[in-house]
């Protein structure tokens, strides 16, 4: 086969390279925001671009079939068929099999649910309902090996209504009330977008209803009822507008920024412009978007977008880490431009280049056929609860006790304060065991939830002392900052815990919590009011942190409290039961080699540091966990850890002995 690089649509009179660029800017954005580059944290948008030049193509064919009178479903089908479904089973086959080849029973079931979900075309559906917490943006999103199925499933649903619409709108209404009718639809999409946004992210972000006006808008300009731009000047203008509010939603945006929602329109827009400069002319953008290299990625963008997500997911599950080095990012970048490539070559192009070579109405056959093949899998994969006979019994032990590992939350779900709505005291849990006049107040972030199934066991041993937990996790322990991912009230927690800490019945107040912000850069953010006011670097966020630690500290001892800080627990690079399960099924150790205990040793010394000059004692933890060294993880291939820093809620007993001395020893 002779190798083209270039489009199947390149020799059309219609044809325009700077929307082959354009969706090089939007599949580039999406893969570097995936390969976890801090220059692009905002890359996400890249889908909105690709659904407003989705529906602004798609618009043009159907409307153009419909004027010429040679529309029909079933060539219009037949399109999408070719277009969409080779390379999606492709990777989709290509993807089980190194599934079961590597994922854990567990991690195949929920495979093989998205599995059936893609075979539906409801990929979105599934991955909302799969994680109403944080969607796409949630802490189960990477380990999906399908999840950027979810905009394919979005789109195609798309094409089941709208040829309806213009038929109905061709037939209906004269043409110049077309373009009213689709304003008032996008309209429509829009509002319900920005009441999602606030009150059903998850739903809002992946499902139809939210986002079909990204679609409708590209429609509308299809449809031309908008004067040309016939000025070179206004057309620079207007393309150079574009790919700046493009860039800054890149730049500036990130898992923090509300989204869809109002945000949502600064990449729509961004596309639309370009779109609408490039159908009167050239410009400077137009012409960059233009270049051979950027044209060759966006002509193989599907691909591109099809094959380098699942690479990516598949080499953090073999490294346990939930990032990439640079040697990792530009393997996984560079395989991924070589899938996309021969995929695009040897699966996409020989059923687009010759549409005579396949009838319809086969082709409409052969789609069912193919869907019913992925679907029979996925639910061979789901009975079969992951194929765990696979492996030997005493790895599937190995697995099912690191799986379990996982799950292991230590603290009840009632006495978290976890992205709940603070706006008076009342509205703080405090959760109490054994309360009596005299209390011990911990105070803090997960890493003091974690100590709660110890502490409980201690609680009699501690002088006839009750405790009080008092803790919001994903909150840095000060007043004056937040965290930056909506749903948090951190600042106002650590005020109404402070007025707690501050009561008579409080006797000793033990305080800890662990520097997440350094490692989530753009997450941390100064606040009003639990409102975002604007971002804090992790250096400006350790400054405020240390300082406002040292004023309260000072204040409870100011009222005779006694106060233990906690130092942050080990930290490793690695998610360890992950390691572990991949230990456990490749019988070896990985070349990116064992977890390295990474935590911040100036910020342990800045803790000591507050310790010392406000009278306060300290815990270690590294006491029970570290020698001289390294720190243990595992004992037998079974996880300490429920993740890279969290005690599971079984293995936190180890920490029994060094705690209960220092609670004892404040006396």
């Amino acid at each position: 086969m002779k190798l083209t690089f270039k489009s199947i649509t390149s020799k059309s009179p219609g044809y325009r390279a700077d929307i082959d660029g354009l969706r090089a800017i939007a599949v580039l954005c999406v893969v570097f925001y995936h390969l976890g580059s801090p220059r692009f944290p905002g890359g996400f948008v890249g889908v909105d671009i690709f659904l407003v030049v989705s529906g602004y193509l798609i618009t043009q064919v159907i409307q153009g079939g419909i004027e010429r009178g040679e529309f029909s479903f079933l060539s219009f089908y037949d399109r999408r068929i070719r277009r969409i479904l080779p390379a999606l089973v492709a990777i989709a086959l290509a993807t089980s099999a190194v599934a079961v080849l590597i994922f854990p029973p567990t991690g195949l079931l929920n495979f093989g649910k998205s599995l059936l979900a893609t075979a539906c075309f409801a990929a979105n559906f599934y991955f909302a309902h799969a994680d109403q917490s944080d969607g796409y943006f949630g802490n189960s999103s990477p380990s999906q090996p399908l999840l950027h199925m979810w905009s394919l499933s979005l789109e195609e649903q798309f094409y089941i209504f709208h040829p309806v619409l213009l038929l109905l709108l061709n037939k209906r209404v004269k043409k110049r009330y077309m373009s009213v009718i689709l304003l008032v639809c996008i309209a429509l999409s829009f509002a319900i977008c920005l009441w999602g946004t606030k009150h059903q992210r998850v739903n809002a972000f992946y499902l139809l209803p939210a986002r079909a006006w990204e679609l409708l808008i590209g429609a509308f300009l299809a449809l031309s009822p908008l004067p040309r731009l016939s000025s070179r000047l206004v057309r620079e203008i207007a393309a150079v507008a574009g790919i700046a509010t493009i860039s800054y939603a890149v730049l500036e945006f990130s898992i923090a920024t509300p989204f869809p929602g109002f945000n949502a329109l600064l990449p729509c827009a961004g596309a639309w412009l370009i779109l609408y400069a490039g159908e009167s002319g050239s410009s400077l953008v137009g012409s960059a978007l233009s270049l051979r290299p950027v044209v060759f990625i966006g002509v193989i963008s599907y691909s591109l977008y099809l094959w380098h997500w699942p690479l990516i997911v598949f080499i953090r599950f073999i490294t346990a880490r939930s990032y990439f080095t640079r040697r990792e990012a530009c393997f996984a970048l560079a395989l991924s431009l070589v899938l996309a490539f021969l995929s695009f070559e040897f699966v996409e192009s020989p059923f687009r280049r010759n549409p005579a070579r396949f009838k319809p109405k086969r082709t409409v056959w052969a789609a069912c056929a193919a869907s019913a093949a992925l679907a029979s899998l996925a639910i061979a994969l789901i009975v079969s609860h992951g194929l765990p006979n696979r492996f030997d019994s005493r790895t599937r032990e190995i697995l099912a006790e690191n799986e379990a590992r996982k799950q292991e939350w230590p603290i009840p779900e009632p006495c978290t304060n976890y992205r709940t709505p603070l706006h008076r005291y009342s509205d703080v849990v405090f959760c109490e065991i054994q309360h009596s006049s005299r209390n011990v107040l911990f105070l803090g972030d997960s890493h003091i939830e974690q100590l709660y199934p110890v502490v409980q066991q201690l609680q009699p041993q501690l002088n006839g002392e009750g405790v009080v937990f008092a803790t919001a996790s994903g909150c840095p322990l000060t007043e004056h900052l937040n965290n930056a991912i909506p749903g948090y009230y951190c600042d106002a927690f650590n005020r109404f815990a402070m007025r707690r800490a501050l009561s008579s019945d409080i006797d000793t107040v033990f305080i800890g919590f662990f520097p997440w912000w350094v490692w989530s850069f753009g997450q941390t953010c100064q606040s009003v009011d639990s409102r975002c006011i604007n971002g804090v670097s992790p250096d400006q966020a350790e400054h405020q942190v240390i300082h406002d630690l040292s004023s309260e500290i000072r204040a409870l001892r100011a009222s005779g409290k006694r106060v233990i800080v906690a130092l942050p627990f080990p930290r490793f690079d690695m998610q360890i039961p992950d390691f572990e399960i991949a230990a456990a099924i490749t019988g070896e150790r990985w070349a990116g080699g064992y977890p390295v205990e990474t935590s911040s040793v100036r910020i342990r010394e800045e803790l000591q540091d507050v310790a010392k000059q406000t009278g306060s004692d300290i815990y270690d933890p590294k006491e029970s966990l570290c020698d001289a060294n390294r720190c243990i993880y595992q004992v037998n291939g079974i996880s300490l850890y429920m993740d890279e820093d969290h005690l599971a809620a079984s293995q936190v007993g180890i920490l029994r002995q060094s705690l209960l001395k220092v609670l004892v020893q404040a006396h």
